[in-house]
């Protein structure tokens, strides 16, 4: 049966659909000036001591845990773990909105609010009262060669602070 017609069973494939970037979505933040290796270094040695009072913290818990005999110990512990948890959130969330509006250590400290969005509008807050050392573009003290138009002539110059003088 060469004449033999072979049906050809067609599939639709699914449209693909592309995502597309909201239109009200906020534009990238800010950029930050990159950080020199001490700031990079000081910033490891940090984390480095965070993650170890994190590993602390978990022993004690484990230990706590293994210690409770009967269902309100447990409940205690539980109690406790949950409330130094919620603790180290909110040091996260002040932390992260202090970064964001470069505040110093000092000032993140005293942000206020319960939320991350009242955090943020504390920070803003207090980021407009606090002014930030910054360093000029150029650190030179007076002009540059060939940077002024007109020609000095040094004789004349002396000259003139000669009739000046006199």
């Amino acid at each position: 049966m060469p004449d033999e017609i072979i049906p050809v069973i067609e599939t639709e494939t699914p449209p693909v659909e592309t995502e597309t970037p909201p239109v009200d979505e906020k534009p990238a933040e800010e950029e930050k000036p990159p950080l020199t290796v001490e700031q990079l270094q000081a910033e490891v040695e940090k984390t480095r001591r965070e993650a170890a009072g994190y590993r602390t913290r978990l022993r004690d818990a484990e230990a706590k845990l293994a210690e409770a005999k009967t269902p309100d110990d447990i409940e205690a512990a539980v109690a406790e773990f949950r409330e130094a948890n919620a603790r180290l959130e909110r040091e996260i969330v002040v932390t992260k909105v202090a970064s964001k509006y470069n505040l110093p250590a000092e000032l993140a400290a005293r942000l206020q609010g319960t939320d991350e969005a009242a955090l943020d509008a504390d920070a803003k807050v207090l980021a407009a009262l606090v002014t930030t050392k910054t360093t000029p573009e150029s650190l030179s003290g007076g002009l540059t060669p060939g940077e002024s138009d007109e020609e000095f002539d040094p004789v004349a110059a002396a000259h003139a602070a000669k009739k000046r003088r006199y």
